[in-house]
């Protein structure tokens, strides 16, 4: 179940002069609504990235807190369920943590097993051609994100994994995306 718009600490600016919360550490085989945490995958401004399994299918779920991140946390989510492209995180859903609190959005998305662009660049060592595929593969991801009047704003080597098991690159978080069609979450004169 994913929040609602008139949901009280959704709206609002990330910046509306609350201070972020520690980073979120969640031990590996904590039990998150019905995820078995296996590891922590990153963390940035909107969230915490954990790899997490149920049964043996592998997932990421990113940890938004709701308070802090005010409306951007709805804004990802709306985001993420309007993308269905091959090299684009797949979205499977959503839900709030712990329970009793639910201080946390828990974004429930395809887990990409792979590299980083630049990992992968610097391991393999590709050749122009390779490049090309990659670029062109990325191109198409942006085509598709575009056509749906979102745009990444944060599209860089560390927001791209090469997917092992067919090379294919993948466009990975889009917790400052945005676009005409999505809500405005800042009050300020210039994007964040």
């Amino acid at each position: 179940i994913c929040p609602d718009t008139d949901e009280p600490g959704w709206l609002g600016s990330r910046s509306g002069g609350m201070t972020a919360p520690a980073p979120l550490e969640i031990p590996a085989g904590t039990d998150v609504r019905g995820f078995l945490i296996e590891g922590k995958l990153g963390a940035g401004g909107f969230g915490t990235v954990y790899r997490a399994r149920r049964g043996v299918q592998l997932y990421a779920l990113k940890f938004i807190h709701r308070q802090a991140a005010g409306g951007w946390a709805k804004r990802e989510v709306d985001i993420l369920m309007r993308l269905a492209h091959p090299n684009v995180v797949g979205f499977e859903g959503c839900g709030f943590w712990p329970d009793d609190t639910r201080e946390y959005l828990v974004v429930i998305m395809v887990y990409v097993e792979g590299k980083r662009l630049d990992v992968w660049a610097q391991e393999e060592n590709p050749d122009a051609r390779a490049v090309a595929q990659k670029v062109l593969c990325v191109g198409k991801a942006l085509a598709a994100i575009h056509r749906e009047n979102v745009v990444h704003r944060d599209l860089k080597e560390a927001n791209i994994i090469v997917r092992s098991s067919d090379g294919e690159p993948v466009v990975v978080d889009f917790g400052v995306a945005g676009g005409p069609n999505t809500p405005r979450v800042t009050r300020d004169v210039l994007p964040p």
